[in-house]
């Protein structure tokens, strides 16, 4: 987020296209070992099945527009995205296991599906501490939920004050939306 939000207001005031911005963002992330694809996702929005790794032309995204509200449960600590993606073993496990759910979300392209096959994803894959993983069922009990990747924070459907009475950790719990648009420079924006 911060080098994609970085290089689109870069290119904005240099006159670059929106492309290159991306282009930029994109090559920092995967050179860094920060992310293998956030940047596209990020500047695309809405719900996205990622049907081909990489930025345009590559890359292709089926993006879904939502309007379904989103709780986000953030758990104090940290998960070094570097750290996972460079361990050759991890990326291969998590490869086999996002392959599979991959196949069924294209098989049936909608929210629903997205969050159940993430979650799926996040319990064969072993990514979530413990206690994250423990909260996480308890929200699937009564919504759709799963973890960020790669974050210490949980995502689902549904309202924060009905959440907030399932968690049992000491969290911040943030009711948001999806964003369709995708990230965009801002101008004469009010803060």
């Amino acid at each position: 987020a911060s080098a994609l939000s970085a290089c689109l207001a870069t290119a904005s005031c240099l006159g670059k296209t929106r492309l290159q911005a991306i282009e930029s963002a994109h090559y920092a992330e995967v050179s860094n070992h920060t992310g293998l694809g956030d940047v596209f996702t990020s500047a695309t929005g809405g719900f996205e099945i990622r049907e081909k790794p990489g930025i345009p032309p590559y890359g292709k995204i089926n993006k879904i527009t939502s309007q379904k509200e989103i709780v986000l449960i953030l758990f104090p600590g940290v998960i070094s995205t570097h750290d996972m993606l460079t361990d050759s073993i991890q990326m291969e496990k998590i490869s086999l296991i996002g392959s599979h759910c991959f196949v069924n979300i294209l098989s049936n392209p909608t929210v629903e599906s997205i969050m159940k096959q993430s979650y799926y994803f996040t319990k064969e894959s072993h990514l979530a501490p413990k206690d994250m993983f423990k909260e996480l069922n308890n929200i699937n009990k009564i919504t759709p939920a799963s973890m960020c990747m790669l974050g210490h924070a949980l995502f689902c459907l549904g309202e924060k004050t009905e959440i907030k009475k399932i968690i049992k950790s000491n969290v911040e719990i943030i009711s948001t939306s999806v964003d369709n648009k995708g990230a965009r420079v801002l101008k004469n924006a009010k803060v």
